[in-house]
C-alpha cells in the first residue's frame, strides 16, 4: 500500500543552511566600511587612506579612535587631517597608543551625533 502524502508539509526537514544561499556580510566587510567612513568623513588624501587600509585591525582601530582613549573618530581642530592621521599612526607604531576597544565611548557617541547631524532633542 502507498502512503498518502500530507498536504502542506514539505518532505525536507533539514535544519542545515541552504547550500545556494548567498553569504551575508562578514566582520571584515563591516570593518572595511568603518575604515571607508573614517576616510570619507575626515576627507583624507590618497596617501594616508592607503596607509590606513594596510594596517592591522588593532592598529587601524587605534588610529581611527575606536580603541584607546587618545583619539577621536572625527578629526577636529587641525589644518591637515591627513597629516594628523600619519601622526597618529606614528604614535601607534611607537606603542604610545593603546587601550581597549571603545574606551572613549562618550567621544565616539559625540562624533556619531555630529557626523549624522542629529539635533539636540534627538541626541538626549
Amino acid at each position: 500500500r502507498g502512503r498518502v502524502p500530507v498536504v502542506g508539509r514539505s518532505r525536507s526537514r533539514s535544519r542545515s543552511p541552504r547550500r545556494n544561499a548567498a553569504p551575508g556580510p562578514t566582520a571584515a566587510d563591516d570593518f572595511d566600511r568603518h575604515v571607508d567612513l573614517f576616510i570619507e568623513l575626515n576627507e583624507l588624501d590618497e596617501r594616508s587612506s592607503s596607509v590606513l587600509r594596510t594596517l592591522t585591525r588593532t592598529r587601524a582601530s587605534q588610529v581611527m579612535g575606536l580603541a584607546g582613549p587618545e583619539n577621536a573618530f572625527l578629526i577636529r581642530g587641525v589644518r591637515n587631517k591627513s597629516a594628523a592621521v600619519m601622526n597618529r599612526l606614528q604614535k601607534v607604531q611607537e606603542g604610545r597608543c593603546g587601550g581597549e576597544p571603545f574606551q572613549a565611548l562618550p567621544r565616539l557617541i559625540e562624533d556619531f551625533i555630529l557626523a549624522n547631524d542629529i539635533g539636540e532633542s534627538s541626541a538626549d
